[in-house]
């Protein structure tokens, strides 16, 4: 079939490619067997995520956790409930991967281990690529949503506040969004899928 007018059919190719590897990650096979299971139509769902390919230019996988065995409308509140075991955590990045210190992105990535989703000790840059988040408007922001940017991170506990480590002098703190994200820039609300696929450690 030729590509759309005006859409090389070299982009569509690697749109298409690159929607195909995310998915095989995904679903944890390799992207052969990925192949095989998008030409047969069995792309639903993936453990509690529905997953469809999108065959725009610039689409890629869409995402729709379900809420077996979750919160209310897929969210995920055990992310959050998990903190309580590191309020105690000192401020280190030198240290973040032992026990009893934290920074942000290891904080979160503690809680959500914790949790039983199995994650890898990511930093912010690397929670807002992981294919394990989708990105969610703030009006729907619950219990377990993750706020990040490219410097911070935190744990959502509800509709306006949230808890995360700070920095050397505050170490883990709860307040407001605009407090726990301490003005750090534009930041955005991001969603656990439901998918068990290990995170990289990036």
């Amino acid at each position: 079939m030729a590509a759309r007018a005006g859409v090389p059919g070299i982009a569509v190719a690697l749109t298409a490619g690159g929607a195909l590897l995310i998915y095989a990650g995904v679903r944890g096979v390799n992207p052969v067997t990925a192949l095989r299971e998008v030409a047969a139509g069995q792309t639903d769902p993936i453990g509690s995520v529905a997953v469809r390919l999108d065959d725009s230019v610039g689409g890629g996988i869409s995402y729709a956790a379900s809420s077996s065995g979750t919160g209310a409308a897929g969210t995920h509140p055990g992310i959050a409930d998990a903190s309580s075991r590191y309020r105690g955590d000192k401020y280190s990045q030198a240290r973040r991967a032992q026990a009893g210190y934290s920074d942000c992105s290891s904080f979160a990535a503690k809680c959500m281990r914790a949790a039983g989703i199995n994650v890898g000790n990511l930093t912010t840059t690397g929670f807002m690529a992981w294919g394990g988040l989708r990105r969610i408007d703030k009006s729907e922001i619950a219990r377990g949503d993750l706020l990040i940017n490219t410097v911070h991170m935190a744990i959502a506990l509800d509709g306006s506040t949230a808890i995360g480590q700070q920095n050397p002098r505050r170490n883990v703190a709860t307040g407001t969004f605009a407090e726990i994200m301490m003005n750090t820039g534009p930041w955005s609300a991001y969603r656990y899928t439901g998918s068990s696929s290990k995170a990289a450690s990036v």
